[in-house]
């Protein structure tokens, strides 16, 4: 049976390997139902399963839904580009020739130089797809007693 109305507030966190993630549930009374949600750019495809939670649960109210997600550090990977490692060394050893008494350059000293090493996040296939093995392996918050 649902509930009639309610004013009440609450949140849910969880992470897996590579992603975190917090719902957070306002409502205050209101006449009719009235949901807003607020998710992150791409997970637009929970917005029905949002939705759908929540008017199966309340007749009335105003709520708004908000989910923040954060992505952890072990989807990043360190990537050199060879290209411009290349044009390095070879400019590096240019100049050798031309300034024999110069100290030699390390590996170090050329991976420190910008552009070279950069951290990169690793791309998730397409926004639909994420928001659908989100909603898949994550239950919505409204299990909860609010």
């Amino acid at each position: 049976m649902p509930l009639a109305s309610m004013t009440g507030f609450a949140r849910a966190s969880g992470q897996d390997e590579s992603l975190a993630w917090t719902w957070e549930v306002k409502s205050v009374n209101g006449r009719g139902l009235d949901v807003r949600c607020r998710l992150p750019s791409g997970m637009d495809a929970l917005d029905v399963a949002v939705r759908r939670a929540v008017s199966g649960r309340f007749r009335r109210g105003s709520f708004t839904v908000a989910l923040q997600t954060e992505r952890a550090a072990a989807s990043a990977h360190l990537r050199i580009d060879r290209g411009v490692l290349d044009q390095l060394v070879a400019l590096a050893a240019e100049l050798r020739s031309e300034m024999p008494d110069a100290a030699p350059l390390s590996i170090g000293d050329l991976l420190r130089l910008r552009g070279v090493v950069d951290l990169v996040e690793e791309e998730d296939a397409d926004a639909e797809d994420r928001a659908r093995r989100f909603s898949r392996h994550r239950s919505l918050p409204f299990r909860f007693a609010f």
